[in-house]
């Protein structure tokens, strides 16, 4: 795939002057085309270049393997669009990936991405950046290096995305962290004070690189970190050099990093100031004590290109402990009447998950927390209800498919969701529900409904759909059997150049024992970058489940 960069960046790629790359493009020594009277770079065909000083021993030191304990541990249960073989193949052999990450970390080249939609709310969406493997794990290998750094400046207020001194994981527990935000903020307002609560509005996609890069710099980070690591943020948002991907630990990292100098100036300030993350909360004797420091809030957010959300959201209050206890103490309860095999917890989460779809918009928070645990239970009472508000559950499509796991093998709900799926309405589905819905489609016992393939086929046949649609759909149509789809499946394997589909055609083959010996050779010898999946799929004779960590699914041969 043509990955084209600007003159500039090519030029800090290659360590070479602006005009030495014009030179060089106008004499045909580097590949790039004019469009619109101005050059563009092929990065893939970019020579490899001097890229400034490696990271060595003598600087900051990169530390793949506890890079890859991370991603393993967070990221990987945060992915917006569930991944054909849940990393297993990295984890199983994570020698390739570290060669090519610990190249990136030198050379900031990233791999090209897909971007996908991701429903907020019943309106809006936000774009979740899909990353390959490799350019999340440079980007934590190089944040890692500057966390220590980042975490000393920031104030004790501060409570979202600490460091972690123990072994373990990156940060402190977030769950810990936010209810000591909220326990800190209710016991220095009491019953008598006020509380402002704020947020940014779309805090993530609106940081300034320049703004991030020149903080850092005054961190004193090295050249060797903020160099590799600001060409892979501009690669990750060509378009507006604003932003961070969404998702990975690393960029919570940079998100709470960046909000450090108004945190500073807030509390050099005298207001009495906490946050967790954009969450804000400042305690105020009155409410136009309270209005005061909202304005002066936005104000410093506005010289840094943030926006305060509006009014909706913001609020000015007066304090009321009492209010969280009374919101929390459901939550609290099902907790302990689950660990304590109570049945009263069924009746609970059910009446939960009932009203987290009585208004309008969805309570996400409460969906969720019902969802995953009545899917725990395998408790069925609200099944059927499931069933008949896929649509309105679209936002929650990782834990609603997560429920609907244990049922996806009956007649009743196969139907259900072949009707669904067959639904005439536009625009459609959304394909961060629909990657989830053949997600949980792959966990079938039985054959699958030949409309269930029939779907699929429609989606893996096209070149116009995205990879990631595709990959799945790859797997789910394999599983009908069909020799005519297995020549394709196996066509694809053997002679496409994307590497990402190649990956989700061999791992659709060894789902029903088709992958062999010459499809492997021919993989190796185009993609020798995917040795170790090759390696782990020849030995398996069973596939993680995309939907629930821990459970594998039978390998299936032809019936």
């Amino acid at each position: 795939m043509e990955h084209n960069i600007s003159v500039n960046e090519a030029a800090l790629r290659t360590g070479k002057s602006v005009a030495t790359v014009r030179r060089l493009l106008a004499a045909g020594k580097l590949s790039g085309e004019k469009i619109g009277g101005h050059w563009v770079v092929h990065a893939d065909r970019l020579p490899s270049s001097p890229a400034g000083p490696s990271v060595s021993a003598s600087g900051p030191k990169l530390d793949s393997r506890a890079a890859i304990r991370f991603l393993m541990k967070t990221d990987r249960k945060e992915l917006w669009i569930p991944d054909v073989l849940n990393w297993e193949d990295v984890r199983a052999d994570p020698s390739s990936a570290i060669s090519v990450a610990t190249g990136k970390c030198s050379t900031g080249q990233a791999d090209p991405f897909e971007t996908v939609e991701v429903p907020k709310g019943p309106l809006l969406s936000r774009a979740g950046v899909l990353l390959s493997f490799e350019d999340r794990l440079a980007y934590q290998m190089l944040c890692a290096v500057v966390a220590p750094q980042i975490d000393a400046v920031l104030a004790e207020r501060v409570f979202s995305s600490r460091l972690n001194k123990r072994p373990g994981s990156f940060f402190v527990s977030p769950f810990n962290q936010y209810k000591l935000f909220i326990e800190t903020v209710e016991t220095v307002a009491g019953s008598t004070k006020w509380v402002v609560s704020t947020d940014l509005v779309s805090y993530f996609e609106t940081i300034s690189h320049e703004l991030l890069f020149e903080d850092l710099r005054d961190l004193r980070v090295r050249d060797e970190i903020m160099r590799p690591l600001r060409l892979l943020l501009g690669s990750w948002r060509r378009a507006s050099r604003t932003g961070l991907p969404v998702g990975p630990d690393a960029s919570r990292l940079l998100g709470n990093f960046f909000l450090n100098k108004i945190d500073q100036q807030m509390l050099e300030e005298g207001f009495d100031y906490y946050r967790y993350m954009d969450d804000v909360r400042i305690v105020v004797s009155s409410e136009r004590e309270g209005r005061a420091a909202l304005r002066r809030f936005e104000v410093l957010c506005r010289a840094r290109g943030l926006i305060v959300t509006g009014t909706a959201k913001s609020k000015i209050e007066k304090s009321d402990p009492d209010s969280r206890v009374k919101d929390d103490a459901q939550f609290e309860w099902i907790e302990y009447a689950m660990r304590n095999s109570l049945d009263e917890s069924r009746k609970v989460l059910r009446e939960m998950f009932s009203d987290a779809l009585s208004e309008k918009v969805v309570k996400r928070r409460h969906a969720r927390f019902a969802l995953i645990r009545l899917g725990k239970l395998v408790d069925r009472r609200v099944l059927a209800k499931v069933l008949r508000r896929l649509e309105e559950l679209s936002e929650v499509s990782k834990d609603s498919v997560y429920y609907l796991r244990s049922f996806i093998s009956e007649r009743h709900v196969q139907t259900a969701i072949t009707k669904y799926l067959e639904r005439p309405e536009e625009p459609g589905l959304e394909k961060y529900q629909e990657a989830w819905l053949i997600a949980v489609m792959l966990e079938v016992l039985n054959a699958p409904p030949a409309e269930w393939i029939s779907y699929a086929r429609r989606i893996a046949w096209d070149a116009n759909q995205p990879t990631y649609l595709r990959n799945l759909a790859f797997n789910l149509v394999a599983l009908g059997h069909d020799p005519r789809d297995i020549e394709r499946i196996v066509e694809i394997a053997e002679s496409n150049y994307e590497s990402s589909l190649v990956r989700g055609a061999i791992v659709a083959l060894a789902r029903v024992q088709k992958f062999s010996r010459r499809t492997q050779g021919s993989v190796l010898a185009r993609h020798p970058a995917l040795k170790g999946t090759v390696e782990y799929l020849k030995q398996r004779r069973s596939l993680p489940s995309l939907v629930q960590e821990g459970l594998w699914n039978t390998i299936k041969s032809a019936p």
